[in-house]
């Protein structure tokens, strides 16, 4: 992470302990923002060779987990790649590279920790952020 300018994000411990998401440790933690910026420079930028980007866009693209998030309401003619997460203290996260029929690239970051809400309640959160963004972006598209 470090080698892509990532000062932010960190990798402590493997799965699926690095999943406890424990308020306040910073073990194994971002921000929306580093990670978005991490996902332009390896998918979108020149750090990765252009088969590595191509293999982790390939399997972003292949992520089955993701199906009924944002990809249930991504709109006609859109691509994209993505990866969810989940972890303990109602953790939900889906990190993705979406494609607009006419527009560049858009990076969509969505993080939902510290909450009651059961995993089926999250990613309904995550299907209504992602519906209301893309209504919104699909008028300029």
């Amino acid at each position: 992470m470090r080698d892509s300018g990532d000062t932010i994000t960190r990798l402590d411990r493997y799965e699926p302990e690095l999943n406890s998401a424990i308020p306040g440790d910073e073990r194994d933690s971002t921000t929306p923002v580093a990670i978005a910026q991490t996902l332009n420079t390896l998918l979108l930028g020149n750090v990765l060779q252009l088969s590595s980007r191509e293999q982790l866009m390939q399997w972003m693209r292949d992520d089955k987990v993701a199906d009924g998030l944002l990809r249930s309401v991504l709109p006609d003619g859109w691509k994209i790649a993505d990866k969810t997460g989940a972890g303990d203290n109602g953790s939900r996260s889906i990190v993705s590279v979406v494609w607009p029929t006419s527009q560049k690239p858009l990076l969509v970051v969505i993080y939902i920790t510290q909450t009651p809400a059961t995993m089926a309640q999250r990613d309904a959160a995550i299907v209504r952020i992602g519906e209301s963004l893309f209504s919104t972006l699909a008028v300029y598209d």
